[in-house]
């Protein structure tokens, strides 16, 4: 696990320009490090609560007030759920490095409240695709804090990932969207049954070892350079529906690998990619 953080552009009003207060610099430092503190530590968390794919606590770097309980409730609703589709599908991380780019800290005259503009990028491994690793670069964070006895606490974290998107768009309770999650899941497997199935009776079966199969490799190459940014108008269009990144890869295998040890149609999914390929010895 690694961090790094960026400080590009730090905005403080200071109001010892106003009140003639002499030691005010100085806290005005100490509030700006304490707050960066204190954002490091909880992507700290959150990442390693992907990690270790479980539930970590970060209560006590929240504001006890109600915009802070709310702002809590709903982020730990939002962990769970990633948790509970990274057990289903595989997706804790191995590893991983976050980095953060403080572009603005604006901290209030009074030295109560403070307003963070970060960007938030990783690059991390994923247990499913090991040793492979997916980044992920300018998420925008705007987190509010409050100096409260002198410490300071987080009232709030707006960002727009994918799952808050989805959240929001379609107004699901956490019950309903891990009850979509089950029921996706068990689509999936029924289709590789059913996709296993008919490789079972319509090809010989292979040997999980010491397997020599027909691949031509450039050929693949070649299909990949030209339906990349053309799409092959013979195959359904997944992009809006989760993405065609899978479908456009087995596209080339399907194109250039002898048909008796292919699937006869495009997939969709790396799970289910991943479930048709294992048994035949192809992963």
């Amino acid at each position: 696990m690694k961090k790094r953080i960026f400080i590009t552009s730090i905005t403080i009003i200071l109001s010892v320009i106003l009140s003639g207060s002499i030691g005010r610099p100085i806290r005005l430092e100490t509030d700006q490090n304490q707050v960066i503190s204190l954002i490091e530590n909880y992507f700290t968390v959150r990442y390693k609560t992907i990690q270790d794919l479980e539930l970590k606590d970060f209560s006590s770097m929240i504001a006890d007030t109600t915009k802070g309980n709310s702002f809590f409730k709903a982020e730990n609703e939002k962990l769970e759920i990633e948790i509970y589709h990274g057990k289903i599908y595989q997706l804790g991380y191995l590893d991983f490095e976050f980095f953060l780019d403080f572009e603005k800290i604006s901290i209030s005259r009074d030295g109560m409240t403070a307003i963070v503009d970060v960007i938030e990028g990783h690059d991390v491994v994923f247990e499913i695709s090991a040793p492979q690793i997916s980044s992920m670069r300018n998420l925008n964070h705007k987190i509010t804090l409050q100096n409260i006895n002198g410490d300071w606490k987080i009232t709030s974290d707006i960002y727009d990932d994918y799952l808050w998107r989805m959240l929001r768009s379609t107004e699901k309770s956490k019950a309903e969207i891990l009850l979509s999650i089950d029921e996706s899941m068990q689509m999936m497997l029924d289709n590789a049954n059913n996709l296993q199935n008919t490789i079972t009776n319509s090809i010989q079966p292979l040997q999980t070892s010491s397997i020599n199969l027909p691949y031509n490799r450039s050929e693949a190459v070649a299909y990949a350079h030209e339906h990349a940014l053309s799409f092959n108008t013979k195959y359904y269009d997944f992009t809006n529906h989760g993405g065609d990144c899978t479908n456009f890869v087995s596209q080339a295998f399907m194109k250039v690998a002898e048909p008796r040890w292919w699937v006869p149609a495009p997939m969709v999914g790396i799970t289910m990619m991943f479930l048709i390929m294992q048994p035949h010895g192809l992963t």
